[in-house]
């Protein structure tokens, strides 16, 4: 019985190139849909199941959003990019997708047709899909923390990431988590302000209740069971005296297989030097620190954090996604956003509620 023809999703403005590339694909024995426009293209992926997508006419000004737009939808497909800038392969990079397949010309038939065909065996789906972990944005300062991300998930040390309410920190530890390559479950966080209302609670219970190897019994040096964890700590500023000292204890541990991250709205060098925090633990805490900038300091990023979004919750509530207006952008683009990458989710949300 022959094999079930693959199919194959055809991305490409260029109304010419779009159907020269579907006529060799077709000649190729590959089922091809093409579509010039991202929102007809993912409204139908779903029902498509396709084996690969293939973008054309690529440039990281046209790769970049149409990359956070397959994020929103959590599409899985492996991607092949025909670049038309030299710098696309540096862009996806520092985009968290550099494990897409990129070709620089179709029409280099030997070429393309081995490109197609590794893509469509090898199946590697690009890292950018490691959805939980994925950052939005090309500012500088995110862009600088996507590039040491590599250097963060190799550490067992623990990470402080301090930034405004809204800016993002928890998808900074998520992605930190994410560039470990540990798995996707083993992600913990912990509300700490939640806490304060809590009798009797005590960090390393919770910890047992959530890592396997430690409600079986076991401890957080126990190499025979151990797995990679990483626990999330919110608002580290918020956690209770009683619960700073037991966490100096876990820190202070043999906890390779536990590794701690911890987020903060303030300056806890002043909260220490007000007496409001321990210092030991500041500095256990304090190997490395990570700031997350606020969204009014990186305004570049709000027209894609809108469309991204736009997708999302579209995708979401079962309705139809519309191209976002440049007159909506520019609207965005003027307000000073005091709550955040969290307050624009929210507007959009609310918007698309309707």
């Amino acid at each position: 019985m022959p094999d079930t023809p693959k199919k194959i999703i055809l991305l490409d403005q260029d109304i010419a190139r779009k159907n020269s590339l579907k006529t060799i694909l077709s000649h190729e024995g590959y089922f091809v849909f093409s579509f010039d426009a991202i929102v007809s293209c993912l409204d139908n992926m779903d029902l498509l199941d396709a084996d690969l997508m293939i973008l054309g006419g690529m440039d990281g000004g046209r790769a970049i959003p149409i990359l956070n737009a397959l994020m929103a939808v959590q599409c899985r497909l492996p991607l092949m990019f025909i670049a038309e800038a030299e710098n696309l392969r540096g862009d996806l990079e520092r985009h968290q997708c550099e494990y897409a397949a990129i070709v620089d010309s179709p029409f280099d038939l030997a070429v393309f047709r081995n490109a197609v065909r590794s893509a469509l065996t090898n199946g590697h789906t690009p890292r950018g899909m490691h959805f939980a972990s994925f950052l939005i944005g090309c500012c500088p300062e995110l862009s600088k923390i996507k590039g040491k991300l590599g250097e963060l998930g190799r550490l067992n040390e623990s990470i402080l990431i301090t930034g405004e309410p809204g800016a993002g920190k928890e998808a900074v530890a998520r992605a930190i988590h994410g560039a470990s390559n540990r798995d996707a479950a083993c992600f913990i966080k912990i509300n700490v302000p939640e806490l304060k209302a809590a009798t009797g609670f005590s960090l390393l219970s919770a910890l047992a209740c959530s890592v396997p190897h430690l409600a079986q019994g076991g401890t957080l040096a126990d190499d025979a069971k151990r797995e990679q964890w990483t626990v999330y700590l919110d608002e580290i500023s918020d956690l209770p005296d009683h619960l700073q000292a037991e966490l100096l204890l876990i820190t202070g541990a043999d906890n390779q297989g536990v590794r701690i991250l911890a987020g903060t709205r303030l300056d806890l060098a002043e909260l220490v030097k007000a007496g409001g925090f321990r210092k030991d633990l500041f500095y256990r805490l304090n190997v490395y620190q990570v700031k997350v900038p606020p969204l009014r300091h990186r305004k570049s990023d709000i027209p894609l954090l809108t469309v991204f979004f736009s997708y999302k919750f579209c995708r979401d509530f079962g309705k139809i996604c519309l191209p976002i207006s440049d007159r909506l952008k520019a609207v965005f683009m003027q307000y000073h956003w005091p709550g955040n990458v969290g307050e624009l989710q929210d507007v959009v949300k609310r918007a698309l509620q309707k």
